[in-house]
């Protein structure tokens, strides 16, 4: 039986209704109904699910329960997960500054410590409250090194750390253990572990996380009474596994000890991501990626872009040079990285086998209005004007009806992502994401960590066969709809300056 006859069946039960019943009030065959309860068939689509649910009576969130049980069983209950972690990761990217200080200690407080000094907290509020103690003690003026030796079950830390890190300069390192086999558990986990950390991923902190491969249960089996650490500048905190208990230390030599542990530890482990902030350092990184892409990468199998706007492939070359014929170092800096990523592009033409890229129509409607893209580089180039505008629609159109290029128009209610966001994977080797953080600063990361890119890459990848995106011609009539209305709009404009 399939999770949702399961879940269907108790909300009948719960509600007294028999299969004959819920078929009346359905304007469904009781065979149909039966089927669906016996867990034989699931229903046709979303709306059908609407339906039944609306002719239970069932309260929004049980609906909502309901939905979710016929998405595992329509998608098995790895993929629906996989797909989750991937949405509402995006989904965070927009809700960006919503953090909050805590109310654990109010601002200001602070507390004394001998230079060197060992003491045992106990409880978890008192153990959140010692680390706001701990950050209220630093300063802007210098930078303040904190390593994390943790896991991010317990959340506190990562949200109060990417509260200081608008207003403290902190530079944070963090080990985390893994799962490493590829069953759909440790794919969880580790999908888990990125949203929980996103908060300092989106931070001002210069945030960079280390990752190893092992059992999670090695940690708390081998007699490690605190297996956690946690060191802001010259205080290291051992934490017990379920953060109830912490034992402080404090002073330059226990300092030294723990760093050197730390820094032995670094050798042995691998980089979850590489995140460059700043527009030089995106090109720079940007650089690094493509000649890995040249070198290890190419032919590429399968090339995919999730996007806000219309991947690079639709912009033809004279428009891009236009947009950025800047003078200045930035304008250089951008013309020679814009020429080798083309180059690099059309050779990825020549040996991929599948391209897909995914937009959205409101971005591509602001691009019409505009004449500026929504990236990095905005400030420093020229407007694009309507002219070449137009052109990258009608390249786009082209590619699609030539089927070589396919472009994929997102439903805008079917996902919440921000309208400043570009997602690119080669194959599952590397997803590349760039995006603004909290202070709306561009930020380039490139993911590196197996389960995650896989991740990335699937629900991508299996997009334009859901229900998140326009049907191929729709996305066509869209795209032409929107050429006749600004060669349109274009032409009036021109009969009015005569």
């Amino acid at each position: 039986m399939t999770s949702f006859a399961e879940k269907l069946k108790q909300y009948m039960k719960r509600k007294n209704i028999t299969v004959y019943g819920l078929s009346q009030s359905s304007n469904l065959s009781v065979m149909d109904v039966y089927k669906i309860t016996q867990g034989e068939c699931l229903p046709e689509n979303r709306e059908l699910v609407e339906i039944i649910a609306n002719a239970l009576g069932m309260s929004p969130f049980d609906k909502k329960q309901l939905m979710e049980s016929y998405e595992i069983s329509l998608n098995g209950e790895a993929n629906y997960y996989e797909k989750k972690c991937i949405l509402d990761f995006l989904q965070r990217l927009v809700l960006r500054n919503q953090a909050a200080v805590p109310q654990n200690t109010k601002a200001g407080q602070t507390g004394e410590f001998a230079a060197e000094s060992k003491e045992i907290i106990y409880g978890k509020q008192n153990v959140d409250k010692f680390i706001q103690i701990l950050l209220e003690q630093e300063t802007k003026e210098k930078e303040t090194e904190i390593y994390l030796l943790c896991q991010p079950e317990y959340e506190y830390p990562y949200q109060i750390l990417a509260v200081y890190g608008e207003k403290l300069n902190l530079k944070i390192s963090q080990i985390i253990c893994l799962q490493g086999s590829q069953d759909y558990k440790a794919k969880k986990y580790n999908l888990d572990c990125l949203l929980k950390i996103q908060p300092l991923i989106m931070s001002n902190s210069d945030y960079q996380v280390y990752y190893y491969y092992d059992k999670l249960e090695s940690h708390f089996h081998n007699l490690n009474v605190f297996p956690y650490l946690v060191m802001i500048g010259e205080h290291i905190l051992q934490l017990s596994e379920n953060y109830q208990c912490a034992v402080h230390d404090c002073g330059r030599e226990a300092g030294k000890f723990f760093r050197n542990i730390i820094h032995d530890y670094m050798k042995e482990v691998t980089p979850m991501f590489v995140m460059k902030p700043g527009v030089n350092d995106i090109i720079n990184t940007y650089n690094k990626a493509i000649n890995e892409k040249i070198r290890g990468v190419v032919p590429v199998k399968k090339h995919l872009i999730f996007s806000s706007m219309l991947g690079s492939v639709a912009t033809p070359f004279d428009v891009s040079m236009d947009y950025f014929n800047v003078n200045g170092e930035m304008g250089k800096l951008s013309r020679t990285f814009l020429k080798r990523n083309k180059e690099l592009e059309n050779e990825m033409l020549h040996t991929t086998t599948e391209y897909k890229g995914f937009f959205k129509e409101s971005w591509v409607r602001e691009y019409m209005e505009t004449g500026y893209l929504a990236d990095p580089y905005y400030k420093y180039c020229n407007k694009i004007p309507l002219e070449s505008r137009l052109k990258v629609i009608e390249q786009a159109v082209r590619q699609i009806q030539e089927g070589q290029i396919m472009h994929y128009m997102l439903k805008p209610e079917a996902i919440v992502m921000p309208d400043d966001l570009y997602i690119s994977c080669f194959d599952n080797a590397q997803v590349s994401l760039l995006f603004r953080k909290n202070n709306h600063e561009w930020c380039f990361l490139v993911l590196y960590e197996r389960n995650m890119t896989d991740a990335f890459f699937h629900f991508i990848d299996t997009l334009d066969q859901s229900s998140m995106i326009y049907e191929t011609e729709e996305t066509l009539w869209r795209l032409q709809e929107i050429v006749k209305e600004y060669k349109g709009a274009g032409s009036e404009k021109e009969d009015e300056e005569r």
